[in-house]
């Protein structure tokens, strides 16, 4: 994800191309639990 990340996708692009389209239980959380999200934490959270 960082590598996508570092050439400029963004965090929807990113999850495209790791999971494809967004996870089922995005809908039933109403969006707390999201694979968009995953990315988001996992990038905020990572080491460079």
């Amino acid at each position: 994800m960082r590598e996508f990340h570092q050439k400029g996708l963004s965090l929807s692009q990113i999850r495209n191309e790791v999971w494809g389209h967004e996870l089922p239980i995005a809908y039933i959380t109403l969006g707390h639990f999201s694979a968009q999200n995953l990315v988001r934490s996992y990038l905020e959270t990572s080491p460079r």
